[in-house]
């Protein structure tokens, strides 16, 4: 029972307004590369805020894509906010068994705080299969890279949605 009705000053809530939907290609797909696996998203320029992020994706792993050193022999989904002028910034990463042939999802969905502000580089969020074999990996000493594995990923179907709040 609620003695009073509800209302924002009471039970605050966030009304989510789509800012951006993309389709999953159909397609295979390199693991641990620089590919971008759909279209990638501007973030609009101004203060950071927060943005709810829909991920709904089917896909079928063709190889043996667990061959990288502990912890970054489980397979992910990585989520970079890129600039040209800086280095990529790793804000969510989504696992996954990787071993099922089978058709896996990848259901998820989280709140992230991003911003791009005016006058620099033009800031992205790109969505990637694995780590970039460009660079070593985080922690892991000597510098090791991550194992390209060409063709290894299935998209079959998917979207990705971007939400702000208003």
């Amino acid at each position: 029972a609620v003695p009073t009705p509800l209302n924002e000053c009471i039970a605050p809530f966030d009304n989510w307004v789509l800012a951006y939907e993309t389709p999953i290609t159909p397609q295979i797909m390199n693991y641990n590369s620089r590919d971008v696996l759909t279209g990638t998203w501007d973030i609009p320029e101004g203060p950071p805020q927060k943005y709810r992020f829909e991920v709904d994706i089917d896909m079928k792993v063709l190889y043996d894509i667990t061959q990288d050193p502990t912890p970054y022999n489980t397979p992910r989904l990585v989520i970079l906010q890129d600039a040209g002028d800086e280095s990529p910034r790793y804000v969510k990463e989504i696992l996954f068994s990787g071993n099922d042939r089978g058709v896996q999802q990848i259901r998820e969905t989280f709140e992230l705080i991003l911003g791009d502000i005016p006058g620099g580089s033009n800031n992205r969020v790109g969505f990637y299969w694995g780590i970039s074999y460009n660079n070593p990996l985080p922690g892991i000493v000597p510098a090791t890279y991550p194992i390209e594995l060409v063709d290894a990923i299935e998209q079959i179907r998917g979207t990705i949605k971007i939400y702000t709040a208003e």
